[in-house]
């Protein structure tokens, strides 16, 4: 039937065809009149898709990409949701929209709605502090608009030190259901209203992809939060795109390939088989050498991601083809048919059993979400996910009334108490992740943990301990004392504890304390999770904005300056200036007074927070004192000890904190003392313990 017939009215309300009687779930799953041919060699690339993203939460070696997974369901979602459309328009002259946005609804909205729930009864009972928050995410993934309620909220989908939260991974569900309403009706203008032909539809895809990858490339700036350009809709529709050019252009492709004994057929086919081939090594070697962190993942990997995959979903589509025999593997087509389950469960599962395993990876921990993740989502599958989407809600109620079993469960799980027996599951389990929470992030600035910086926090814990000091004997400091009399320290979440009671306990120990007792007698501290010298977090103030901040300053003030861990890691992502010049604007911000300025280290190999790049960045810290004066090093890299870091590797312990703030005071009694000169060389080291 020609694409151009058919009236906009028949389209929009056709009604749904008769559903017949349809046999139990098995593995393949079952199809209505006039549905297209089930393909396995599809729910093969979705099985490949949920294990890299299973991969990347967990935080498997190697798996660092496995965040493109996602883009992978986009191009595989984009060509057959198109694919559906335009069989419809060809069996009946219509979209039938109507049946499409309900059989969407059947397939989305119940495995969606029982994980929700599950989630949210176990907030209530174990985490009540929390349920606002959980509340308005779980109301804007049923509204289908969690991917910009992030955004607007200033949640970070790339922050490297939060625990995930159980509703973070439900922006792409959202993506996919914006594009589920609008691509149809747009369909319907350009096939129906103004008869478009198949290549002018297919041009149209390619030319909208092409616009959303611009703009992909253009939001993400290096070096700064990138959520508004990984999660945005019109930022990643391109690779749904993708796949909706292949699906417009997929009949006359097909056609070809169905005619048998010829010469041009088989090497069409091959041809096919061998592109699906690269196409897939591409993607692997795309997956094992992403960093959630690098500006390429914007400005070119996910549009290559997009098209791999477009290639490899018709390698495997097309009839005949190898690479649809080697993807029809049982395993793959299992995680492929469950792999909505197993998405939507995998992080509620990981936020609440094991919320610090990306600071701490433990195996058997990941290999207990794994396995709970699985069991959820095949129970889910099996009494959810299947009966609705094939009887609706209704006829899937009957289906268990009486608390039977499904004939291929056997000895299984009762279907009507899984949500019931689930809220308790994870309500328990929920508080003894808690628990292991603490245990594994403790240490870690709780400011830093929500996403968010806490510089009036910090400032109050900043002032003089009332009654003065309250140092004892053997707690280091010495009898050192400096020239600076009023002091103005700048910094970042690694200095957070050095002025918070939840880790210094001790008012004697913080800093504050340990400056008074070197002659400081004015100290005014601004520190900001997240800060960077150039780089602004959610329009924060950064370091320079910092300084300006306090207008012109008394003679004898000096700066310490405890700046550089998220800058060297900037760096590392693409930020646009270099160390040498962040270092230069922080100091000419300052001006003639002297400064002593932190070296930074970490214990990680690999990221943008790797030590590398704090070596990095060290080099350039040593290079700038030749060009100011007044520049004093405290080589805290020198001095600090592995067992003072927590498991982020890049933040400490109390004992580290303690250590920090009694060090930072000795050397700058050291390089700048009250009995002479400031010292001759660049760097300075603290006072004996």
């Amino acid at each position: 039937m020609s694409l151009r017939r058919a009236r906009v009215l028949r389209v929009v309300f056709a009604r749904p065809a008769t559903v017949g009687h349809v046999p139990p779930p098995g593995d393949v799953p079952t199809r209505r009149p006039g549905d297209l041919p089930y393909v396995p060699g599809l729910d093969g690339i979705r099985g490949l898709a949920v294990a890299g993203v299973l991969g990347f939460h967990l935080g498997w070696s190697g798996l660092a990409g496995g965040l493109l997974g996602v883009g992978v369901f986009f191009t595989l979602s984009g060509f057959l949701i198109t694919r559906l459309l335009l069989s419809s328009y060809r069996r009946t002259g219509t979209l039938e929209l109507r049946r499409f946005w309900l059989h969407r609804a059947r397939r989305l909205l119940p495995a969606l709605l029982l994980v929700l729930g599950v989630v949210l009864t176990a907030t209530a009972l174990a985490q009540p502090g929390t349920m606002g928050r959980r509340w308005a995410e779980a109301r804007a993934a049923v509204l289908h608009v969690a991917n910009w309620h992030a955004i607007a909220s200033g949640t970070s989908y790339a922050d490297r030190f939060a625990p995930p939260g159980p509703f973070d991974h439900l922006w792409s569900l959202s993506v996919e259901e914006q594009f589920y309403l609008i691509w149809p009706l747009l369909l319907l203008a350009v096939v129906v209203a103004f008869r478009w032909t198949r290549l002018e539809v297919a041009v149209l895809a390619l030319l909208l992809a092409v616009v959303s990858f611009v703009l992909l490339a253009k939001l993400a700036h290096p070096g700064l939060d990138t959520t508004r350009a990984y999660e945005g809709t019109d930022t990643r529709a391109g690779a749904l795109l993708l796949g909706a050019a292949l699906a417009v252009a997929w009949p006359p492709l097909v056609r070809r390939l169905a005619v048998t004994g010829s010469l041009a057929t088989g090497l069409l086919r091959a041809t096919l088989d061998l592109a699906g081939l690269l196409a897939l090594a591409g993607i692997g070697w795309l997956v094992l050498t992403t960093d959630q962190y690098a500006a390429s993942l914007y400005s070119w990997r996910l549009l290559a991601l997009g098209a791999l995959t477009t290639v490899l979903v018709a390698a495997v589509a097309a009839p005949g083809s190898v690479m649809g025999v080697l993807l029809r593997a049982r395993p793959l087509r299992w995680a492929g048919q469950r792999s909505y389950g197993i998405y939507l469960w995998h992080l509620p599962v990981l936020a609440w059993l094991a919320p610090g395993l990306a600071l701490a990876p433990s195996p058997g921990r990941a290999m207990g979400v794994l396995a709970l993740t699985l069991l959820l989502a095949e129970a889910s599958w099996r009494t959810v996910e299947e009966p609705i989407r094939r009887r609706g809600l209704v006829g899937a109620l009957r289906e268990v009334r009486g608390w039977r079993l499904p004939p291929s469960w056997g000895r299984g799980v009762v279907p009507l108490p899984l949500v019931p027996s689930g809220v308790v599951a994870l309500g328990v389990a929920g508080t003894v992740g808690l628990v292991a929470c603490h245990a594994v992030a403790g240490a870690v600035p709780s400011a830093l943990l929500a996403g968010q910086s806490a510089p009036a926090a910090a400032r109050a814990a900043g002032g003089w301990p009332a009654g003065g000091s309250e140092g004892g004997a053997g707690d280091g400091g010495g009898a050192d004392r400096t020239a600076c009399r009023s002091v103005v320290y700048i910094g970042e979440s690694t200095s957070l504890g050095l002025v918070d009671p939840a880790y210094l306990p001790r008012s004697a120990s913080r800093l504050p304390a340990r400056l008074q007792r070197v002659g400081v007698t004015d100290l005014d501290t601004d520190i900001l999770g997240a800060r960077s010298i150039v780089e602004r977090w959610h329009d924060q103030p950064n370091a320079q904005d910092a300084v300006a901040a306090r207008g012109d300053v008394d003679d004898d003030t000096c700066w310490v300056v405890a700046m550089g861990t998220n800058d060297a890691a900037n760096l590392a992502v693409g930020g646009v200036y270099s160390a040498r010049q962040r270092v230069d604007l922080l100091m000419e911000e300052i001006g003639d007074h002297p400064v002593l300025w932190l070296t930074v280290r970490s214990q990680l190999r690999s990221g943008p927070y790797a030590d590398a790049h704090m070596v990095a960045f060290d080099r350039e810290l040593v290079g700038a004192c030749e060009r100011h004066p007044t520049l004093r090093l405290y080589d805290w890299r020198a001095e600090v000890r592995p067992e003072w870091f927590v498991a982020d590797g890049v933040h400490f312990t109390s004992e580290g904190y303690r250590q920090r703030a009694r060090r930072i005071a000795s050397a700058l009694a050291t390089a700048f003392p009250a009995s002479g000169p400031a010292a001759t060389g660049c760097r300075v080291a603290a006072g004996p313990a």
